[in-house]
């Protein structure tokens, strides 16, 4: 044995160095991996690293970026001396990122909104407030002259909302802290076969009274057991109201927005009745006012198909149809085919109605039609459509009341000026079941779709206060509502 030292993991000598060796330089390239000290006699591997040269400290980092980039007066205002380095390169971190999502959407996510329509759209009577004279102009060319946000503006959805999940996941969450727009007046409507159903005005007979009254007024249906509290439903109160002085009421559907469910007969996507005895008991208080529709998700489809199936003899003057399922078969099909469809969205609406049928189990325990257990535990719309809705509006299978409760087959039998507005990124009303072909066939409709937006959501704006659809749909029932008040 000799008195060098051995290396215990090599088992090698390690070499003495000399007063002539000096110390040895590190490998010359860019590495990570370990090597062996030759000027130091120990018995232990040294690592050590190169650095990247593009790397540098927070600290330098900070001195470079307030000594070169920003203006020493911002420096000076903001104390960004005494700000922590490692603070600092967060904060820009994060202000970079900031700027480039809003660059993302103010550059990419901005569209238009493209319109479809018949060649020749229907002819529209109005009288021209100049010249005194009755005049016949296009539907497309009137919606064109006053529709603004329609025709020539477009959607710029908010920032950190970008795209459809984030629009539909917010408008959910938003709906439940958003506070109330605006003060309803409740009247229950008793209906012929023991059921009720629950009409909100605003404004109400005390503040505006009925009698000879001659004020246009909007006919609402909310969505999936929703009700006038819905946000997306006081968007719309609130422009029509506020800002056009309208009025506006509320068609609850049976069992939704507080009301007691008082029959076993419920409401579905198919079902019109209950909407016709509304309009004609609207109608006893109001009988001189126009009357324009809108509908919204499955109020949407709701309307539109009252309306197809009143043809000529519709008593509305125009109507809207937002965020509409259309085809409620290939809807669904489009819905379970996805993970977030059928694990979220559906199990999430099958869960509210749930919610809602537990309130008013009690009528439904006699009867033989329902397996209440079975109900339940059902986990997403389309078993529960089949446990309970086809069941109690005797259609022998879920599918044949997709299939017959769809408005897109009623859209050739409209006979009123109606607008269909729809999001092409909607994760629940899908794009697949936009009836295309058939508003192209109809001259009395107009189809306006935006290539983002969500289900029921179109926020816009940095911090998003109300939907950019409730302006557009106020727009267009100005538009149809003014045209036919002003003849005489």
């Amino acid at each position: 044995m000799t008195g060098r030292s051995v290396n215990p993991y090599t088992k090698r000598p390690i070499p003495t160095p000399t007063l002539d060796d000096g110390p040895q330089p590190l490998p010359n390239k860019t590495s990570y991996a370990p090597y062996v000290s030759t000027h130091h006699s120990t018995d232990y591997i040294s690592y050590e690293f190169r650095v990247p040269k593009w790397f540098c400290s927070a600290h330098e980092f900070k001195t470079y970026f307030t000594t070169t980039i920003l203006p020493p007066t911002i420096v000076e205002q903001l104390s960004l001396h005494e700000t922590h380095p490692r603070t600092f390169v967060t904060s820009v971190v994060l202000f970079v990122l900031v700027i480039l999502l809003y660059l993302r959407q103010r550059i990419f996510l901005r569209s238009r909104i493209k319109l479809y329509h018949a060649p020749k759209t229907a002819n529209i009577k109005y009288t021209d407030g100049k010249t005194g004279r009755q005049e016949t102009v296009e539907l497309m060319e009137l919606v064109r002259e006053w529709c603004p946000k329609l025709t020539k503006g477009v959607f710029s959805p908010t920032w950190w909302l970008a795209g459809g999940h984030e629009q539909t996941l917010f408008a959910a969450a938003y709906g439940g802290v958003g506070g109330d727009l605006v003060t309803y007046e409740r009247e229950m409507l008793h209906l012929p076969d023991g059921g009720n159903i629950a009409l909100d005005w605003c404004p109400g007979p005390s503040k505006k009274p009925f009698a000879n009254d001659q004020t246009p007024c909007i006919v609402i249906c909310h969505g999936l057991t929703g009700g006038s509290h819905e946000l997306y439903v006081q968007d719309l109160v609130d422009v029509v109201t506020r800002e056009k002085g309208y009025r506006a009421v509320v068609c609850n559907f049976r069992g939704c927005a507080k009301t007691e469910l008082t029959s076993m007969h419920l409401y579905s996507a198919g079902y019109t009745d209950d909407l016709d005895y509304a309009l004609t008991h609207i109608l006893k208080h109001i009988p001189n006012a126009p009357l324009f529709g809108v509908g919204f998700s499955l109020g949407a489809n709701v309307m539109l198909k009252y309306v197809g199936e009143c043809g000529e003899g519709c008593r509305l003057t125009g109507a809207a149809s937002v965020a509409n399922p259309f085809d409620l078969l290939a809807s669904s099909h489009a819905l379970h085919r996805t993970v977030l469809g059928r694990y979220l969205y559906s199990w999430t609406l099958a869960q509210s109605l749930i919610r809602m049928f537990k309130r008013h189990m009690h009528h439904f325990k006699a009867s033989e039609k329902f397996n209440i257990p079975s109900i339940l535990s059902v986990r997403s719309i389309i078993e529960f459509d089949n446990a309970v809705t086809r069941r109690a509006f005797n259609y022998r299978s879920v599918h044949e009341y997709y299939r017959r409760g769809s408005s897109a087959q009623h859209v050739p039998d409209v006979a009123i000026p109606t607008l269909l507005l729809s999001a092409l990124d909607d994760p629940i009303a899908s794009r697949e079941a936009i009836p295309y072909w058939e508003v192209q066939g109809n001259p009395n409709v107009i189809l306006a779709t935006t290539k983002g937006g969500g289900h029921l959501g179109w926020f816009e704006g940095m911090w998003p206060r109300r939907r950019w659809a409730a302006s557009v749909v106020g727009e267009f029932a100005t538009v149809v509502v003014e045209a036919g008040l002003s003849l005489p």
